[in-house]
């Protein structure tokens, strides 16, 4: 598990590992792979420069404060040298039954063109090799992101109510390789 993983594809559409980019478009070169304490400010940049994560009251330095006290594991997604998403990950957040993805962000600029789509992808295939679940919470306010995650075979369960803050609720979500047996 200490092993990184990460793969790539130029503007051309080749790729490594059996990953197809040609979709991304062919101004992007994409890398994902597990972050780094020096990956650290990126994501607390985009954190904090995201207007889904200012209604938790998530500055620059309590993200970086957030990140850097994290049981997660942070996967990055690059353009070239630009950080542009990431998402963080418990292997074991849901105990031997699944995984639990705390955060996945895509920088506003880069979004809409299958950026989140890759990165939750890797983070299934790699999810599905330790735990047969994936599980992860979503605002109720955040619709765009309720869509993507039911486009990617993410099921509601059910909401949690004031989860986070006050007046506020959490929508639990659940995607399924098969039962834990």
């Amino acid at each position: 598990m200490g092993q990184e993983s990460s793969f790539s594809s130029n503007a051309l559409g080749e790729i490594g590992l059996g990953w197809d980019f040609s979709k991304i478009g062919d101004r992007y070169m994409l890398d994902i792979k597990k972050a780094t304490s020096k990956d650290f400010q990126d994501l607390a940049r985009l954190i904090s420069g995201d207007i889904a994560w200012s209604r938790y009251g998530i500055d620059y330095e309590a993200a970086l404060l957030l990140i850097k006290s994290a049981e997660d594991e942070f996967y990055i997604a690059r353009n070239d040298q630009e950080t542009i998403g990431f998402c963080a990950l418990r292997l074991t957040g849901v105990g031997n039954i699944g995984a639990y993805m705390r955060m996945i962000l895509v920088s506003e600029s880069y979004r809409n063109q299958g950026i989140g789509k890759k990165l939750l992808e890797y983070i299934w295939d790699l999810v599905i090799k330790h735990v047969p679940n994936l599980f992860l919470i979503c605002s109720t306010d955040n619709l765009r992101a309720q869509k993507f995650y039911e486009r990617q075979g993410f099921k509601r369960v059910g909401t949690l109510d004031n989860l986070v803050i006050t007046d506020h609720d959490e929508i639990l979500y659940w995607k399924t390789g098969g039962p834990l047996r």
